[in-house]
């Protein structure tokens, strides 16, 4: 039995546990003195309900910084607006490298294009930061504590209803994908193929806390031979999707150690929010 290298893609998915903390109330009690004895009090006006700040896409991107992801190696992704200097200049860039290698190869260069960071869903622009627990993202192995991958994505939509709405079809898990079963082996060109999978401990809870809300999302894959023998060592996967206003976040914990990317996930998620000022 061996760890698994973190070639093949996982998509995450599963309870990711209470997320962001949980706010706790002590109330005090006082014995009352005799009647005669009291003394007179003024009146007290209830605390108005704390008012939540919005939140821009350039807070939460600002939040992401290298120590979000400690001990980890990591690469940012910064998607760029068409048309503007930057993007213009990066596709100058990315065109002059493509020629140049083309032409030492004998092919043809390659078309330029400004980078896309996580998924793609009606976004306006996104950045994300990637932790691997390795220099190497293809010598990763699953599991490991921590999980093998830490990503974090934040994203921009055109309003806040739009957010929302991402993050509401995320909840439906419309895959089913945080679902305890199994995965039938999946024979592959040649010999290769995917061994049988086992879904457990799966889960979909819904968070809201602190002006985010949403879903979390996470389970545990074993895979195992013909014969029954494992085929490598369990791991756990989890997914965090929140909105605040205009910005939809997604965090992600691959290849953690069996019941521990959920709680890892919401732990990345609890700094990050803590950090967007």
């Amino acid at each position: 039995m061996r760890g698994v290298p973190l070639t093949r893609r996982h998509r995450p998915s599963a309870a990711l546990g209470a997320l962001l903390g949980l706010g706790l109330v002590l109330v005090a009690g006082c014995s009352s003195q005799p009647e005669a004895e009291q003394p007179t009090q003024a009146a007290v006006t209830p605390s108005p309900t704390p008012t939540v700040v919005p939140v821009t896409f350039a807070q939460a991107s600002t939040a992401l910084s290298d120590g979000l992801l400690p001990g980890r190696t990591v690469e940012r992704c910064d998607e760029l607006e068409p048309g503007t200097p930057e993007a213009a200049a990066l596709l100058e860039e990315q065109a002059a490298a493509s020629a140049e290698e083309a032409a030492a190869a004998g092919v043809a260069p390659t078309a330029p294009a400004l980078p896309q960071c996580g998924e793609s869903f009606g976004d306006l622009r996104a950045t994300a930061l990637t932790g691997s627990s390795t220099p190497d993202l293809a010598d990763a192995q699953m599991p490991t504590a921590g999980g093998a991958v830490q990503v974090v994505q934040v994203y921009e939509l055109a309003d806040a209803a739009a957010a929302r709405a991402v993050v509401d079809q995320k909840a439906t898990d419309p895959e089913k994908w945080a679902v305890d079963g199994e995965v039938p082996r999946q024979q592959l060109e040649g010999t290769q193929y995917i061994p049988r999978g086992v879904i457990s401990g799966a889960s979909v809870t819904p968070v809201d806390q602190g002006g985010w809300s949403g879903v979390a999302l996470a389970r545990d894959e074993a895979s195992f031979q013909d014969d029954g023998s494992p085929a490598t060592d369990p791991f756990s996967v989890a997914d965090i999707w929140l909105s605040r206003d205009t910005v939809v976040v997604h965090v992600q914990v691959v290849g953690d150690v069996p019941g521990a990317a959920g709680p890892t996930a919401a732990d990345v998620a609890e700094r990050f929010a803590a950090a967007v000022v």
